[in-house]
């Protein structure tokens, strides 16, 4: 057990000096702040190493701290732990480190600033910049919708397959919608269109592979209401499931084939593109579509840690007894699907994988400067086996696929 081998040399650790810092959000969606996702959250992987390179360090708290544009009020999220334990990385009890930001954030400001604050080690800054985080704004589209239209309205957010969401449906009438007929249709196998949860409608559906058709009236017992409508009417909800993963995005049509308010028995008599929205904005021309945002599966490869297992090594065996000195290189690597915890089953994380595939990945490393220590071709130790020329510090350049 490494943790109990290393309580009693507790003493021994020493405090972080140096960071490596892995951002898993560069932006996030107004939709997913009213859900139990983490993905409502900014996050990012850190691991910490003190002075001799070693990531057996001192336990220490960090946290986040978002700031939105134009000077808003801070918000600072909980505390991640880094342990010797855990190899200098730091995460808590609900995964990485992150900062939840605020519901009117998305009303207000276009990005927040984020940065790492810290009091526990004295050999780094208070405060760390990662960096900023887009927040895509709130859009208020009833405001241009137009009477007599049915209204598809598919989140803004991205989803990774197996995830479900909603697809919403409005209708615009100058009275109460009486009833409607309409079909969504999608042209990719990405798509599996699910349950329909009706507000105040009796529905019924018929689907085929790519196509839900869908049925539905208010009860007789409704009465017509006294005045007329100035906005869209929330009519009910389609589930739909991300069955793949390989497009990039999917779409969805509405087509409405007649509709009627509580006063007049008609006000759609033909097939009619309904209007749609999605995070590009509100579509009304007839060729209008939806577009969801799919992410691929599996999760890609979003930044590395690597470290060495021994951040010092001595050369003096290599040399008398032509002994070679080795630490071994760990590649860690974080990976997007780290950020949805929460949506998924936890048999489908990857989130930090200590050693990742490296014939996949194609690790490689390079040394700098020359002739203070080598690494085997395939990047899995650092070595000294006497020949080496001199002493000092060497940076070993570890690349992953892109990074």
């Amino acid at each position: 057990n490494r943790s109990s081998d290393l309580e009693p040399f507790a003493s021994r650790l020493q405090s972080p000096s140096r960071y490596q810092i892995v951002p898993l959000t560069t932006e996030l969606w107004f939709d997913d702040y009213s859900s139990n996702f983490i993905g409502s959250k900014y996050a990012a992987a850190i691991r910490l190493f003190d002075s001799s390179h070693s990531t057996e360090v001192a336990t220490t708290r960090l946290r986040l701290r978002a700031t939105p544009s134009g000077g808003g009020v801070s918000i600072t999220g909980p505390y991640c732990t880094a342990t010797a334990a855990n190899d200098g990385l730091c995460e808590s009890s609900s995964g990485p480190m992150h900062v939840q930001v605020g519901s009117d954030w998305f009303d207000k400001y276009d990005s927040a600033s984020i940065v790492i604050v810290q009091s526990e080690s004295k050999l780094m800054p208070a405060t760390i910049p990662i960096g900023s985080v887009k927040l895509n704004r709130r859009v208020d589209w009833t405001k241009n919708s137009t009477r007599n239209k049915a209204i598809v309205e598919v989140p803004p957010r991205s989803f990774f397959r197996d995830e479900t969401f909603d697809v919403k449906i409005y209708g615009y009438t100058e009275y109460r919608v009486k009833s409607i007929d309409f079909t969504l249709e999608t042209t990719t196998n990405a798509l599996l269109f699910g349950l329909v949860y009706p507000q105040d409608l009796s529905c019924s559906s018929t689907s085929t592979s790519n196509t839900l058709s869908i049925s539905c009236s208010l009860p007789t017992s409704f009465q017509p209401p006294t005045s007329r409508r100035t906005s869209p009417e929330y009519l009910l909800a389609v589930s739909v499931t991300v069955t793949g993963g390989s497009a990039e995005t999917a779409n969805i049509i509405g087509h409405v084939t007649s509709m009627a308010d509580l006063r007049t028995d008609s006000v759609v008599t033909s097939k009619t593109r309904m209007e749609h929205v999605d995070r590009m904005g509100y579509h009304v021309s007839s060729s209008a579509l939806a577009k969801i945002h799919i992410r691929s599966y599996p999760a890609l490869l979003t930044g590395i840690l690597p470290y060495a297992e021994q951040g010092e090594l001595v050369n003096t065996p290599a040399f008398v007894d032509s002994e070679t000195i080795t630490s071994d290189v760990k590649v860690s690597g974080v990976y997007e699907d780290y950020v949805v915890a929460s949506r998924l089953s936890p048999s489908k994380i990857k989130g930090v994988v200590n050693n990742i595939d490296r014939n996949s990945n194609k690790v490689t490393c390079i040394v700098d400067p020359m002739g203070i220590i080598s690494v085997d071709p395939t990047c899995q130790n650092a070595k000294l086996d006497g020949n080496q020329n001199r002493a000092g510090e060497a940076t070993v350049n570890v690349s992953a696929g892109s990074f």
